[in-house]
């Protein structure tokens, strides 16, 4: 995939090369893959000045790598899908194979935002209506303090 290329290229240039991630958990993901890929190569992370931050958030809240990347792919892939939804110009359309094709074109999206719903929150969005007819509609905010605290009486 990605990794296997930019290790490639990194090899076939034969220079020093800074290889950058948006969080601590890709980039221990990346620096694994890379030590496989390029065993010779010497590779040092650079500790950057808002990791302390992330890092203090974790322990006062008690996240774990994976929760702190749920909640990232929970903003992106709606930032993601809000934005695709208002540049659409949606209340102007009337014809189900666009509706269609844009749900093809962002399932991946979807899929990923139901997926860190659920695992941030502990709400499944992808349920079926019929089969359970009450609707959860508490915000977000109050499922996670109710979370939390729930984990907290369990310590």
């Amino acid at each position: 995939g990605k990794s296997a290329t930019t290790a490639w290229i990194v090899e076939k240039l034969q220079r020093p090369t800074l290889v950058m991630a948006p969080n601590k958990t890709l980039a221990a993901q990346l620096a694994n893959e890379f030590r496989e890929l390029l065993p010779t190569r010497i590779m040092v992370a650079y500790p950057e000045p808002w990791m302390d931050r992330v890092d203090a958030m974790k322990k006062l809240q008690g996240w774990t790598d994976t929760s702190v990347l749920h909640f990232r792919n929970l903003g992106m892939f709606g930032e993601q899908l809000l934005l695709s939804i208002r540049w659409g110009h949606w209340s102007d359309e009337f014809e189900p194979v666009k509706a269609l094709n844009w749900a093809r074109f962002f399932r991946p999206q979807a899929q990923g935002y139901i997926h860190a719903y659920r695992a941030a929150t502990g709400v499944d969005l992808s349920a079926d209506p019929m089969v359970n007819t009450r609707v959860d509609s508490t915000l977000p905010s109050v499922l996670l303090q109710k979370r939390l605290a729930s984990q907290q009486r369990a310590m």
